[in-house]
């Protein structure tokens, strides 16, 4: 049975519903409890509660009863550090509870963060990429731990990434970061099963411009330890947002 199972969590935008921000991903442990990452409405948002302002940018750990704790304040980090060294923007995205710690992907600021006893550290930045000689951020939307312990990251490409060129990283603990796999499109969604197998969700199956055409198809792709690549559910998502795989190999796409 499908019930409600916290409330009060941002969501702000315009009355046309156009542009708004509010709790982007969620992430559940069996001894941790329920963890969202909510977005930034920004440095110097005007006209905004206090109680808009301590939900904003941060990872939340939800507790019973309507109560949260905040684990961390990513956005924070982009407006005083900016690590990739392009334009200050902060859009937390997605979080992660397996491996050490908690990490963190911001979309806006293009870094991969861990979250340890309290601290946070940038464990990689993700960089931007020439076409048609327009610099284009990667974008990172999604984060998931393997069983080889390394993280595996998807990125959206931002506007002006050509058709198939959106890929995903495989990031060691230490920060080292390497392309796994590439040809893709619009990538928001990643997870790992216990056999190693990465499932990688795009938004639309050919990229963003597809949206122009009233097609919303989007596509479940699922990449073999030996580089083997699968379609899933060929033709039957639409505009999927996020994957999950369980214990048992059953797979969720929101």
């Amino acid at each position: 049975r499908d019930r409600r199972v916290r409330r009060g969590l941002l969501s702000l935008g315009p009355r046309n519903g156009s542009g708004s921000v509010g709790s982007n991903d969620v992430a559940v442990g069996a001894k941790r409890g329920i963890f969202t990452i909510v977005s930034s409405v920004g440095p110097r948002a005007r006209n905004v509660p206090n109680r808009v302002r301590r939900q904003s940018g941060n990872i939340l750990k939800l507790r019973g009863k309507g109560r949260r704790r905040k684990v961390a304040d990513i956005d924070r980090l982009e407006f005083r550090r900016n690590p990739d060294g392009v334009i200050v923007d902060s859009n937390p995205y997605s979080v992660e509870l397996g491996g050490p710690g908690i990490v963190a992907v911001d979309a806006g600021g293009n870094s991969l963060i861990r979250i340890r006893n309290g601290k946070k550290r940038v464990l990689t930045t993700f960089p931007r990429r020439t076409f048609d000689n327009r610099r284009v951020d990667s974008v990172p939307t999604s984060v998931a731990w393997g069983p080889d312990g390394n993280y595996y990251v998807g990125e959206l490409g931002g506007d002006g990434t050509p058709q198939g060129r959106a890929r995903v990283w495989r990031v060691t603990p230490r920060g080292r970061r390497t392309i796994f796999a590439g040809g893709f499109d619009a990538i928001v969604g990643v997870d790992v099963d216990n056999d190693g197998n990465v499932y990688i969700v795009e938004l639309l199956r050919d990229g963003l411009a597809q949206f122009a055409t009233g097609d919303l198809t989007g596509s479940l792709w699922m990449i073999e330890p030996n580089g083997a690549r699968t379609e899933l559910a060929a033709g039957q998502l639409n505009t999927p947002g996020g994957v999950a795989v369980a214990d048992n190999g059953d797979i969720y796409v929101s």
